[in-house]
């Protein structure tokens, strides 16, 4: 080894060196001690790291972990009734609900079995109805309220109707307006509307209306607490048979109807309800009720063309277009009611009717409860209502909402909408039926909050004032079937 001649072994220099180099290493063994003194420390007085997947699962981390997973979405299992519906609705006296199956993915179709034969019915709430309309014909039958006694008690109380005029009307059809006696210039009104367009398929003839059958009809489902435009079957047999029974009977203004107490929480005794919207669905002829729903949609300054397209759709009945005008007529401080109308114009089956009704009730409801809706509005056809309080209100109706392929689709639509030109405190889901919790995560995390199962409280109030019986007639002279 070569030696460095200037600084040779055991010279003064060099064992300087040597100890310089010792201290410094003993320095540096010193400093690794006080830090690793230092960190023990710290960490004792540090919280504790939790492990991996010991606390609970986070609603983001459950998003997170689907998100990677092998499926995206729910597979939405087969409908169990038990599920989805309240004792009261799965058994009565005269029902049970035997089976359920989807219908378009989120509404349920119901498999009915009952006294008076077997049905399906789409929806919990025309399920409701039509458990209603069973327990009416159920008291109906078990009071024995038969065609003897409904053409004798007609007899009896024979008044004078509109008979005698109608039948002229028919026979002598008026040349101008001075031909109209005093008094008859609605009537002419509605036989006008007539002529605009053709009747439902849940509306009388035009001649049984002229001769005063369906006013008697009408009678029996306002005193029997049901809607006379009902699509079931039964129901409308019935109503049929005690309104011939009565009209051939000569009444044709005061139907003599019964008071008779109902099984269950159906009663038909007779109450008051004030209700001027059932009277209105009793007095009134169906272009009488589109006269004045027509009047009330300019009102909401609904364009002539829009007015015209909704009160001529085939699939609403005049119940439903009643409701739902009514339900906007509600919203008395929101504007542009009209997309409202020009969204409800596009249902192309009765269930689409039956759901734009619904929604419509929902924003009523809404608008009663918490108030202040300011506008309707429709983006790109989704139907969204803006509150005075900057709160952005979307209704959904479906009895079952899982996280399908369509809901992501809807919701992911909702979002994409939203006007970038209004402040947005909140955002509200109004749901009628019920969702899963994966669907209720999905929501959360776009920011929506969810209020759900409306059909089975704010709407089922509305068919419970709507399916109460109507008042009898002051006037009767006879006491009435079960009085």
């Amino acid at each position: 080894m070569t030696r460095d001649p200037t600084n040779p072994p055991g010279s003064s220099s060099s064992l300087s060196e040597r100890t310089g180099t010792a201290a410094r290493l003993q320095s540096d063994v010193w400093r690794g001690v006080m830090a690793l003194v230092l960190v023990l420390a710290f960490a004792a007085c540090a919280p504790k790291m939790p492990a991996p997947n010991m606390g609970e699962e986070t609603g983001y981390e459950r998003l997170a972990a689907t998100a990677a997973g092998e499926s995206a979405f729910e597979n939405a299992p087969s409908p169990v009734p038990a599920q989805l519906l309240p004792p009261a609705l799965l058994q009565s006296d005269h029902h049970t609900v035997r089976g359920a199956r989807w219908h378009e993915g989120f509404i349920v179709t119901y498999a009915v079995e009952s006294d008076f034969g077997d049905f399906e019915v789409q929806s919990a709430g025309l399920l409701r109805k039509r458990i209603h309309e069973l327990a009416v014909l159920g008291a109906l039958q078990k009071h024995e309220v038969r065609n003897e006694k409904v053409y004798a008690l007609a007899v009896a109380n024979t008044a004078e109707g509109p008979i005698e005029g109608a039948s002229q009307f028919l026979l002598h059809p008026l040349r101008t307006t001075s031909d109209i006696p005093k008094g008859m210039w609605s009537y002419a009104k509605a036989v006008v509307e007539m002529t605009q367009r053709q009747r439902t398929y849940l509306e009388d003839h035009y001649a049984e209306e002229l001769m005063g059958f369906s006013k008697a009809k009408r009678e029996w489902a306002y005193r029997l607490g049901v809607d006379v435009y009902s699509s079931n079957p039964i129901l409308q047999q019935a109503l049929d048979r005690y309104g011939w029974l009565s009209f051939a009977g000569g009444l044709t203004v005061r139907i003599p109807l019964m008071a008779v107490p109902g099984a269950a929480s159906i009663a038909l005794t007779v109450t008051t309800t004030g209700d001027d919207m059932k009277r209105e669905l009793r007095d009134r002829a169906p272009e009488d009720i589109r006269i004045g729903s027509r009047r009330k949609l300019r009102a909401m300054n609904v364009s002539e063309p829009l007015v015209n397209r909704f009160l001529q759709h085939r699939w609403y009945s005049p119940s439903r277009q009643l409701w739902l005008v009514r339900a906007l007529g509600d919203l008395e401080k929101a504007a542009h009611r009209g997309r409202f109308i020009a969204a409800a114009s596009l249902a192309d089956e009765p269930l689409e009717t039956h759901i734009f009704t619904r929604m419509a009730l929902i924003l009523a409801r809404y608008d009663a409860l918490v108030g202040g809706i300011e506008e309707i509005m429709a983006p790109n056809g989704l139907l969204m209502a803006y509150t005075a309080d900057k709160d952005m209100i979307l209704p959904l109706y479906v009895d079952s909402g899982f996280w399908t392929e369509s809901m992501a689709e809807f919701a992911d639509e909702a979002q994409a909408v939203l006007p970038r030109d209004r402040e947005i405190r909140r955002k509200i889901v109004l749901v009628s039926g019920r969702l899963s919790a994966r669907t209720r995560l999905e929501y959360q995390a776009r920011g929506w909050t969810c209020i759900e199962e409306l059909e089975m409280t704010w709407l089922a109030k509305h068919d419970e004032r709507h399916s109460r019986p109507g008042e009898p007639d002051a006037d009767r002279i006879i006491p009435e079937i079960g009085g």
